[in-house]
Formats: structure tokens, sequence, C-alpha cells
């Protein structure tokens, strides 16, 4: 019980060593990044759409926020037009 305890409190402690910030797409050329970000979310939101559509019946879609991580097809369009998720503290 007194490891569980402890093990508890570490992983506490730890998790408010973590400073607050998000994930954020972020691509290599700054200059592309401002004009092409809204477009490439929505073009690799779509995307991600169409694919859904023609996987299983039952898969939950759209379960995290627009333009954010977790689904597999939309991270490997923005990876395909050069994106990448980076954790930016604030």
């Amino acid at each position: 019980m007194g490891r569980i305890l402890l093990l508890s409190c570490l992983l506490l402690l730890g998790a408010c060593t973590i400073p607050p910030g998000q994930w954020e797409w972020r691509h290599d050329d700054p200059q592309y990044a401002e004009s092409h970000r809204a477009e490439d979310i929505y073009e690799c939101e779509k995307h991600a759409i169409e694919e859904a559509s023609d996987g299983p019946r039952f898969r939950i879609s759209n379960a995290r926020p627009y333009g954010g991580w977790g689904n597999f097809d939309f991270e490997f369009c923005m990876q395909q037009r050069g994106w990448h998720l980076e954790y930016v503290t604030r």
C-alpha cells in the first residue's frame, strides 16, 4: 500500500514540473507556415475524413480539436507537406 502511495505522489510531483504549453504544427520554412498553415490543416482534415469514410464502420472520427493530433491519416498528410508537431511552452 505504501508503494502505491509513494508512486502516486511521485507521479503527481512529476506532472507539476512539466511547464504548461500546447502542441503546435511547425514548418521548417516560417514564410510557408504563415501563408499555408490554415490551408494545409483544412486539406488534411478533408483527407482524414475521406480516409475515415473508407475505414471501419464504427470508427470514431473528429475525436480531437480541429488541426490537432491523434489521427494517423491527418498527421501523415501534414508530415507529407513538411509539418511536424512541436510542444511549445508559454
